[in-house]
């Protein structure tokens, strides 16, 4: 025996074609009360300084290890030259000179070239003034960076 089926027939709910506010992350501005747009405010008027800093801060410290990448590179480059038997110590004065300004580096540095004997090491020690661009030039007292050096050993040969 076959029971007789009725179709069946959706019903839409009473809100379906409504929009409700959004809850959560993604919430409208229009969604916000006058009370809660207040504390973003509050809360964005504190916390921008402090992320501003922060990048600030990223840019500086990157701006150190660039300088510091660019002074070593050029000491070894000075070195390379030391060690040949050819060149003068003004040559490789002005080697690391030209490497430096290619570098972007402005700054006169202070190159110090060791005894070049053969069958010896010849240290090229090149130093350079930095100073942070943001409000962190003030902590250079604590941690003493005013100066980036950097030194490189090669073997002068015959």
């Amino acid at each position: 025996m076959t029971l007789p089926t009725t179709p069946r027939t959706r019903t839409t709910a009473p809100d379906e074609g409504r929009s409700r506010p959004r809850r959560g992350l993604f919430r409208s501005e229009r969604g916000l009360s006058r009370s809660e747009r207040g504390f973003a405010a509050v809360e964005t008027a504190l916390l921008l300084p402090v992320f501003i800093l922060l990048f600030m801060g990223v840019i500086d410290f990157g701006r150190l290890f660039w300088t510091q990448n660019t002074v070593t590179a050029a000491a070894e480059e000075g070195a390379r030259m030391a060690v040949l038997t050819d060149t003068s110590d003004d040559e490789v004065m002005q080697t690391v000179k030209d490497y430096l300004k290619n570098g972007g580096i402005e700054e006169p540095p202070t190159i110090e070239i060791g005894a070049r004997v053969p069958d010896q090491p010849v240290s090229v020690k090149v130093s350079v003034g930095f100073s942070f661009m943001t409000l962190l030039h003030s902590l250079t007292s604590l941690v003493d960076i005013d100066r980036v050096t950097s030194t490189a050993v090669m073997v002068h040969e015959r």
